[in-house]
């Protein structure tokens, strides 16, 4: 009995950990608005509503990959914000400097395109994750997703040899 103790207190902190990065864990709470002052009543001050981004389109997967991603297209069946769009360069765990993202529509209109940020992707890869933040507000349609370096963007069978995209927005007001 005496060596079921330390494995199942290894157990129990494991899963504490677990439920803790999961944000099971205790919450700080947030203010949706400035208190407010003493120069306005509590009933003219403006509250802020929350944003909330919904995924708008994710083709990856977590299967090994290649590089030479092709263009996924997306259909938006209505105008969108799009607050955040990323693409995944692995490249052979050497990832790739960060270039830019844009979308092409049918009609050939182009948005962006949007410089990127590089974030860690699995294994440690700097810059496997190109990361924009654009705010933009496009109209309902079929696009074309453009990267700026195809040669690193990761594909696989499972994606059909389309490039791993991730798009996040909201419905446009």
């Amino acid at each position: 009995m005496k060596t079921r103790r330390p494995l199942v207190a290894l157990t129990l902190m494991v899963v504490l950990a677990a439920l803790v990065s999961a944000g099971c864990g205790p919450r700080r709470e947030q203010p949706i608005a400035d208190a407010p002052s003493e120069k306005t009543s509590p009933s003219t001050q403006p509250i802020a509503q929350p944003v909330t981004a919904e995924e708008i389109f994710n083709n990856g997967n977590t299967l090994g990959v290649y590089e030479g991603g092709k263009r996924p297209s997306v259909k938006l069946t209505q105008d969108v914000v799009i607050t955040e769009i990323s693409t995944y360069h692995y490249n052979q765990m050497k990832g790739a400097t960060p270039g830019t993202i844009s979308l092409e529509g049918d009609d050939g209109k182009v948005y962006g395109p949007w410089q990127t940020s590089g974030l860690v992707g699995q294994g440690d890869v700097q810059n496997a994750t190109w990361v924009a933040k654009p705010n933009a507000t496009v109209p309902a349609g079929t696009y074309a997703i453009v990267d700026s370096d195809p040669a690193t963007w990761s594909q696989n069978d499972t994606s059909k040899g389309f490039g791993f995209t991730t798009i996040l927005g909201r419905a446009a007001k």
